[in-house]
């Protein structure tokens, strides 16, 4: 058996480095790399809801580790995308307003397609009313110990709205037995920006009653200056925006069988504006209805500008409370994690080029007009379950209930204002619409795997949910922008989602797998409007796929590749009529399929290269309503190809010092901003980014140079074409990749 698995284990070694060396990497950090193994460095992530090692798991999973975070000085969830292969965030021009890809499913809906977790419960909202697709959580990631993206759908062991997969925050835990005291802060430019960027950040862990005990707290802000300059009413630099957040854990461990860990988190975004740049469409684009090239939209200014007669404010904050209890039953392990979230977003935009096109046909003299939303959500949860006592037994199993409860509060208005930016008397509002919701779920789940003759493991999952949805529609318009309402709706719907795995451990670190798993988004009550649905239904995705990761050769080089295919059905989409206003339908199917690599090698002393690489081709299997898009059509989004690779190099200095130079080129291939056939639809060029970091650590201080988009690429993230209510072509507008920036960092861990 052993010289088998060897000879496996080798021919398997040579081919994965024969086809992984042209293309991709992993996403784990190097130094994290250079330890991961058999032993008990190994990194652990808990996708299976118990630890295990990462290469043991039966399904694809990038890991971003806390130095990956602090090598960049990453700030939101865009600047994370280039260590995960199959991770796309596009950016609605601010942190927290982002929209979360994996594997070529895109969110064409209201609601969210890769869920979210903190540490052992959800957050963010389930419904069709809260956005969650556009308002993705987006931590400020200093208390942050790593980032589990977990890929394919999750609804057997995390529920709903994961049909994409999961990104899974794993907070730093106290420590009981170590005091410990950090900080830092660093300052930055902006190309084009005025001002200076600057942070800062402290934490502590202090043991209370060692080895029973501990507090950990940490506070962190920064401030990003803007560069985006409005050439109308604004001014320069319009897009700065601050950043905090602040978290405090507890953790009582009286005795070896049981664990009590409490812990509250405060964040908040406060931006002055967003990260967009306008183009004017020539005029022979303005007048028919031919795709037009984004080569031929001309920027507005320098490239770097708008020209807004109203100021664009974004604001998010989230307070977030957990406890979670561990029990050891003998038999069994038991944990109970309850989490309660309260959320506020506000959203505030100029849309006189939209909306405000109606207001002389009302009063015969111009105006202007804004759009504003306000979201709050209140979320309760409670997860109870039990599993196998012994991680290393061949029989794994766990059994669990989960319970939801969200209230959440949607207010959309249009405004109509003189030039004095005075409201109209009976003209405003031009469109107001509250869209109140609550949602319950309930949901039992078990999973088991058994390890025949320690190499092969068989496994599956079950899980059942039944969720229950009210809603009301309260709106009004002066101009017949929404009909007049105040009508309640409601829904209830339940669903089986499953999944089955099988690995076979060709060597001590190396495993071949398969898996097959579906998920699900919610349904529910839609928006009342003419000729359209009454319900909307849940979607459903069902993925397949098989990989290999490996540990090779002790320690020099690892690998993480997959092949998948999802076929996602009923799909939610968000559809506009001809006066801009927003309904759901569903969409037929749509199917994804590609090829993921990650992976290092380490071929001397100090020297690592990581790669990771993606290709997905992502389209419609069926002609969507309303001309949203085609048979045939790619979705939106999504890039057919990515790669980055990551050098880093670590060397010595005088005494205990150590140096550390990396760098990350990444290169992302076209997107579109919609259907492939659709006439409003833009061509995103694709683009490269290089970025570099060279520190001096010696293991108490740290100083750090680093830049970010080092060559100043015109690159962009995001974007459309506006219109107006007459559904006319008006401008087109896109988010850039941030220009480049470069800062200098100081971190002491003592």
């Amino acid at each position: 058996m052993a010289l088998t698995r060897k000879t496996a284990f080798i021919a398997c070694t040579a081919l994965t480095c024969a086809a992984a060396l042209p293309v991709t990497a992993h996403a784990q950090d190097a130094a994290e790399a250079e330890t991961q193994g058999q032993g008990g460095n190994a990194i652990i992530v808990t996708a299976q809801k118990r630890e295990q090692r990462l290469v043991d798991v039966p399904a694809a999973i990038s890991v971003v580790g806390a130095e990956d975070l602090e090598k960049f000085q990453a700030a939101s969830l865009v600047d994370i995308a280039g260590f995960v292969p199959g991770l796309q965030i596009d950016s609605g021009g601010t942190p927290g307003q982002s929209t979360i890809s994996l594997r070529g499913i895109a969110a064409l809906g209201a609601s969210q397609t890769v869920g979210a977790y903190i540490d052992e419960a959800p957050v963010g909202s389930s419904t069709l009313y809260a956005r969650s697709a556009e308002f993705s959580t987006d931590l400020l990631p200093y208390d942050i110990e790593r980032i589990e993206v977990l890929k394919g759908p999750q609804g057997t062991l995390y529920g709903a709205s994961s049909i994409g997969g999961l990104l899974k925050y794993v907070t730093r835990d106290p420590d009981l037995n170590t005091m410990e005291i950090r900080g830092g802060g660093d300052l930055f430019t902006i190309a084009d920006s005025g001002d200076l960027g600057y942070a800062a950040r402290v934490g502590i862990n202090m043991p209370v009653i060692e080895g029973q005990l501990a507090v950990r707290g940490s506070y962190s802000f920064r401030h990003t200056p803007g560069y985006i300059d409005d050439l109308g009413a604004g001014g320069d630099d319009v897009n700065k925006y601050d950043q905090q957040s602040a978290r405090i854990a507890a953790l009582w461990e009286p005795t070896s069988n049981f664990s009590l860990e409490v812990a509250g988190m405060w964040q908040k975004t406060d931006a002055d504006g967003y990260s967009v740049t306008r183009f004017d469409i020539p005029e022979p684009y303005l007048s028919n209805t031919e795709q037009v090239p984004f080569g031929a939209l001309e920027p507005l200014g320098d490239g770097r500008s708008i020209d807004d007669q109203l100021p664009s404010l974004f604001q998010n904050e989230i307070t977030y409370l957990t406890a979670t209890a561990k029990l050891d039953l003998g038999f069994a392990d038991f944990l109970s994690a309850t989490s309660y979230s309260d959320s506020t977003t506000y959203q505030y935009g100029d849309y006189t080029d939209v909306y405000g096109v109606l207001i002389p046909l009302v009063t015969g003299q111009p105006g202007v007009s804004a759009f504003y939303i306000t979201l709050d959500l209140e979320k309760f949860t409670q997860e109870f379950r039990v599993s196998a006592p012994d991680g290393n037994a061949p029989l794994q199993w766990v059994l669990g209930g989960f319970y939801t409860h969200e209230k959440s509060g949607n207010l959309q208005t249009v405004t109509a204002q003189d030039l004095n930016l005075d409201p109209i008397p009976g003209v405003d509002p031009l469109a107001l619409a509250g869209l109140p919701s609550t949602y319950d779920e309930y949901a039992v789940f078990g999973q088991a795997s058994y390890t025949f003759a320690e190499v092969f493991e068989l496994g599956g999952g079950l899980r059942w949910a039944r969720n229950e949805q009210d809603f009301r529609q309260i709106s009004s318009s002066a101009v017949g922008l929404v009909p007049e309402a105040d009508d309640p709706g409601s829904s209830a719907e339940s669903v089986w989602t499953w999944s089955a795995f099988g690995r076979y451990e060709v060597a001590p670190s190396a495993s071949l797998y398969a898996r097959a798993a579906t998920g699900y988004r919610p349904g529910g009550p839609n928006v009342i409007l003419p000729d359209t649905p009454t319900q909307v239904d849940a979607d459903t995705l069902t993925s397949y796929e098989v990989g290999f990761k490996a540990d090779l050769g002790g320690n020099l080089a690892s690998v993480d590749m997959a092949l998948f295919q999802m076929d996602w059905n009923d799909i939610q989409l968000s559809v506009s009529n001809d006066s801009g206003v927003s309904y759901f339908d569903n969409a037929g199917k749509a199917r994804a399929r590609g090829f993921e690599f990650g992976g290092s090698i380490r071929p001397a002393e100090g020297l690592s290269i990581a790669l990771n690489a993606a290709y997905t081709k992502s389209e419609l299997r069926e002609d969507a309503p309303s001309g949203v898009g085609a048979k045939g059509d790619r979705l939106p989004n999504i890039p057919e190809f990515s790669v980055s690779f990551g050098p880093q190099y670590a060397f010595g200095l005088s005494g205990d010092w150590e140096g550390i130079v990396a760098g990350n080129i990444r290169y992302v291939d076209d997107r579109l901003t919609g259907a492939e056939t659709a006439v409003n639809t833009l061509s995103l060029p694709d683009y490269t980014t290089l970025d570099l970091s060279l520190a001096a650590t010696n293991n108490v201080f740290t100083v750090r140079v680093y830049a970010r988009n080092v060559t100043d690429e015109d690159a962009y993230l995001s974007g459309g074409i506006a219109r107006t209510g007459f559904g006319e072509r008006n401008y087109g507008w896109a988010v850039p990749v941030q220009p480049r920036t470069v800062g200098v960092a100081l971190d002491l861990r003592y």
